[in-house]
């Protein structure tokens, strides 16, 4: 890990490892679907389904806790008789759910520098926590050396706590979600930026609360009593207050912060959020989270510090924000 950090200044190092510090910023992506997941059926059977392809067209995931005891064994004798990988089969939860393992999914794209210290980070607190879990690294092919960087990564932590599954270019957030999950071990996924602008101290208030509530999903907000933003010019600030509070006003969604992409959630539940969703950049976290309340999953949520990037440059341009308000206007109308 020291190696990793080694062209680093010392004086950044020290700040970036400071547990009283949080560096924080969004990515933006793009969102077009291309990949297939394996969906898991009550009968012990696997059906494929495009993320994009609507609901109508496919069964949706079941909701494993409301099995019967016998409905049950009879599921995991079913699965034990396949070696498809599905989103259910290959997830590690203890016979009586208390100890389950959570994956986090960390689509990559030119983080070279964040990568590292994001990674220690988690290893950190969820460690400290006591929470089994694992990071699926997703790298879309960064020309400045990412992958080479979550490859020591994979080497110095062990392939059973980082896995790296890149893919050949930029293909976007929605589908990196896709491909990460059809890896993923856990029966929580945790969706986060890799930049530093989500800080992982947050991912065990966010365990913790959806264990004691129950809830499908958790997510972090800047927009509740504890929570904030910092590293911002007083511009940015106003357009990230201004969406908000248009999409508050028109979506209604039960949720203080719609665009914000720190979160945890049940596999199942992302897996068919993703299915039905078809929205690209800041506009695919909302409609998630926005289909997520209309088809009245639980949502908790965490008050969480967002602090600009420290690395890199910010991804926000004027078109993500045409792109934003196109997306509300179709959500209000058609969702």
């Amino acid at each position: 890990m020291l190696e990793l950090l080694k062209n680093m200044a010392s004086s950044q190092v020290t700040s970036l490892l400071s547990a009283g510090k949080t560096f924080y910023r969004s990515v933006i992506y793009d969102f077009s679907i291309v990949s297939f997941i394996q969906l898991l059926q009550p009968d012990g059977s696997t059906i494929p389904i495009r993320a994009a392809e609507p609901l109508s067209l496919i069964q949706v995931p079941f909701n494993l806790d409301a099995l019967t005891d016998e409905e049950r064994r009879h599921l995991e004798m079913k699965r034990h008789k396949t070696k498809k990988l599905t989103l259910r089969q290959n997830s590690r939860m203890s016979k009586d759910g208390i100890n389950p393992k959570y994956t986090v999914l960390l689509p990559t794209y030119n983080e070279k520098e964040n990568l590292p210290v994001c990674i220690w980070l988690i290893e950190k607190y969820m460690k400290k926590a006591e929470f089994s879990y694992e990071v699926i690294i997703i790298d879309d092919n960064s020309p400045d050396g990412t992958m080479d960087v979550a490859k020591k990564l994979e080497n110095e932590f062990g392939s059973d706590k980082i896995i790296l599954r890149p893919r050949a270019r930029k293909l976007g957030l929605g589908t990196a979600y896709t491909h990460g999950l059809q890896f993923a071990r856990g029966d929580y996924i945790i969706l986060m930026d890799a930049d530093l602008s989500h800080h992982p101290k947050f991912i065990p208030e966010m365990i913790k609360l959806q264990q004691h509530k129950n809830y499908d999903i958790v997510t972090g907000t800047r927009y509740a009593n504890g929570g904030g933003v910092s590293g911002w010019d007083l511009k940015r600030k106003f357009v990230s207050r201004g969406a908000n509070f248009l999409a508050q006003f028109l979506l209604r969604p039960g949720v203080s912060d719609l665009t914000g992409s720190f979160r945890l959630y049940r596999k199942d539940v992302l897996a068919r959020l993703i299915a039905d969703s078809v929205s690209k950049g800041y506009v695919f976290q909302m409609e998630m989270m926005f289909r997520a309340s209309k088809l009245n999953y639980r949502i908790g949520e965490v008050p969480i510090s967002f602090v600009d990037r420290f690395y890199g440059e910010s991804k926000l341009s004027g078109q993500e924000i045409v792109d934003y308000i196109k997306g509300l206007l179709y959500l209000f109308i058609f969702v």
